[in-house]
């Protein structure tokens, strides 16, 4: 399950599934993150789209006014 918020209702609920082994759960979703899920092989076990889902997340993530700093782009 993918959700927004950790603290969030969708969340909450997601965990209690968690806790029971019943789903996977992943919380601060990015559109990056639901891309890659959704154009992941869909036989993967979900502990691997979980994986897949945070590493997308975290790869989305950029300071892009650092990195215009650092091409020269932007004094």
């Amino acid at each position: 399950m993918l959700t927004d918020l950790a603290g969030g209702t969708p969340a909450r609920v997601a965990a209690t599934l968690a806790a029971a082994g019943r789903a996977e759960v992943v919380t601060g979703v990015n559109l990056p993150m639901l891309v890659e899920v959704l154009l992941a092989d869909p036989a993967q076990p979900t502990s691997q789209l979980a994986a897949v889902a945070v590493r997308a997340g975290q790869d989305g993530v950029r300071d892009l006014g650092q990195t215009l700093r650092d091409q020269g782009v932007v004094p």
